[in-house]
């Protein structure tokens, strides 16, 4: 078992898995990816008089999505990313201010989910209670 191996040579090995609430909210944005968002829209808006350019698919695969055809997404995250690092403390504080209200909004959300699932909690299939109440283990 490579878990055993790894917490044998002092890793950590796996973790265990942790269920997702069915019903739970998204996560919240970092306040780069909300800065991603409105610089993303502004790039393609500067670029929007640009001709669109779309690929053939060759059969079997699946279509290609459209896209702006503008600006790749490797070269406008790049873009994106120098922008975020020469951005000051100014610059950042609408978009941090904006991530700590929508994790406001997650960590609400979730205990409101997290509620509701263990009112919604189905009974032990195990365990049937018979007329008087009493808990009866099925045969």
């Amino acid at each position: 078992n490579t878990s055993s191996l790894a917490r044998a040579k002092g890793g950590k090995g796996k973790r265990p898995y942790r269920r997702k609430l069915e019903n739970g909210p998204k996560r919240p944005l970092s306040a780069y990816n909300l800065f991603f968002r409105a610089e993303r829209e502004r790039i393609l808006a500067e670029c929007e008089g640009i001709t669109i350019t779309m690929q053939t698919t060759k059969k079997g695969k699946r279509a290609h999505r459209k896209t702006h055809g503008a600006v790749n997404f490797s070269d406008m995250g790049k873009r994106i990313a120098a922008a975020w690092k020469a951005l000051d403390e100014a610059g950042r504080a609408p978009f941090v201010a904006e991530a700590a209200q929508d994790m406001k909004r997650y960590q609400e959300a979730k205990e409101e989910a997290q509620q509701q699932a263990a009112v919604q909690k189905p009974p032990c299939k195990n365990n049937i209670e018979n007329e008087e109440g009493a808990p009866q283990s099925k045969i």
